[in-house]
């Protein structure tokens, strides 16, 4: 039978057995070292702000009226990003914009995402295929497509690199799907086959990574 959380309300599976909890207030649990946030706050003392008779509820000493009110105020504070200097008022991670927050975890360098978008274009073989733009700022696998077509690509039409190197923009390269959800079916199809020449010994798997045993 299919163990429900705990708490009140939330009918989502538990991840736990030991807690009893779901993921999401399982991972409440870990991170804040309780599932309620508010079981720190001592909600006998008042709201901080002055004149007000209702009782705190949250860290910042203030009752959920006003901490609403805090948060509002201080989202317009001119806190920049100290890489592009965008506004990122009080929900700046590090003194950093979403943009260079989200880099820093995903390459652990903030800076990576801006040399991403400037890099130079680079030649596929002897072909001199290329990658990510044109001059006149269009994408260099789009303008390819459309020339096969003969035609604009329509809304939802997804380009599709047949060999997977999307460096790699010639014209037997490109194919084009009417939807995501074909383009997404192929490259499952892909897995499938994958996992059969795995299965056949053709695909190799040592030290966590695969490699063609022929």
């Amino acid at each position: 039978m299919l163990q429900i959380c705990k708490v009140q309300g939330c009918n989502q599976p538990i991840v736990d057995k030991k807690t009893g909890l779901c993921h999401k207030h399982h991972y409440k649990l870990i991170t804040n070292g309780a599932i309620n946030i508010r079981e720190y706050v001592d909600k006998n003392k008042k709201c901080s702000v002055v004149g007000c008779n209702r009782n705190q509820q949250t860290l910042k000493g203030f009752c959920l009226k006003h901490y609403k009110q805090w948060v509002k105020e201080n989202t317009t504070i001119n806190k920049k990003c100290k890489i592009c200097n965008k506004k990122i008022g009080h929900f700046g991670w590090g003194g950093l914009c979403l943009r260079h927050a989200s880099s820093k975890l995903r390459y652990g360098d903030a800076r990576q995402v801006d040399k991403n978008a400037i890099r130079k274009f680079k030649p596929y073989g002897n072909k001199g295929c290329r990658y990510f733009k044109t001059k006149d700022g269009k994408w260099v696998h789009k303008e390819v497509a459309e020339y096969l077509l003969g035609r604009k690509l329509r809304k939802g039409e997804i380009v599709h690199h047949i060999d997977l190197d999307k460096l790699n923009n010639c014209e037997s390269n490109i194919y084009v799907y009417s939807s995501n959800s074909k383009h997404l079916s192929i490259h499952r199809q892909l897995e499938q086959i994958a996992g059969e020449l795995v299965r056949d010994g053709i695909i190799g798997f040592k030290n966590g990574k695969y490699y063609r045993n022929i």
